[in-house]
């Protein structure tokens, strides 16, 4: 299968060799929008990780019947999921970030 990264930066693109070398195509948008250019084929499965914002874009490009797992960014004070800080609404009640992800599947993401 083929792997393709996009990748999208605000200022300056960095640690691009590092997705070069295990990857066979590499896009890469430095100040621009990164989910303009994602192209997803059918049944192909999609990581993403990045600003919330553009989770929620992402989610509305990438088909749904296409697997889309994201690994989410919250604010941690504990690490352990004792604090409840990191905690996040989805489809099955609260999860914690720290402790339940923070990767999860888009169909348990709420919107």
């Amino acid at each position: 299968k083929k792997i393709r990264a996009y990748l999208g930066f605000s200022n300056e693109a960095y640690r691009v060799d590092a997705f070069e070398a295990i990857a066979d195509d590499v896009k890469v948008d430095v100040g621009g929008i990164i989910t303009d250019a994602v192209e997803v084929k059918r049944g192909e499965t999609v990581f993403a990780c990045g600003p919330q914002v553009m989770l929620d874009a992402l989610m509305g490009v990438v088909p749904e019947k296409n697997p889309l797992y994201l690994s989410l960014e919250a604010r941690m004070a504990c690490g352990m999921g004792v604090c409840l800080g990191c905690s996040i609404k989805t489809a099955e009640g609260n999860r914690k970030v720290c402790k339940d992800g923070p990767v999860f599947p888009r169909e348990v993401l709420i919107g």
